[in-house]
């Protein structure tokens, strides 16, 4: 499974991951009240998903099965979630 032909929402919908990963971005801007979009955007939405990306890119191979995907998305989201 090539990561070029899938957009990261893609891949989260494929792996049923897309609430996991509302969850997290939720979680991170729970300090942000107050914030306007734009600051939620700019400072918690972007940073998280390109971090994810740059994961997915790094460790994602050519013959990754869907399974073993869902668990490494999983995985992430659920290391992000701890480390803050």
């Amino acid at each position: 499974m090539k990561e070029e032909k899938y957009t990261l929402e893609g891949i989260l919908e494929l792996c049923g991951e897309m609430k996991h990963m509302e969850e997290l971005l939720l979680y991170r801007s729970r300090k942000k009240k107050g914030a306007s979009a734009d600051e939620i955007l700019n400072e918690v939405v972007n940073p998280t998903l390109e971090d994810f990306m740059f994961y997915l890119k790094y460790y994602m191979t050519d013959n990754i099965d869907k399974a073993e995907l869902k668990r490494m998305v999983s995985g992430w989201i659920d290391a992000q979630m701890k480390k803050n």
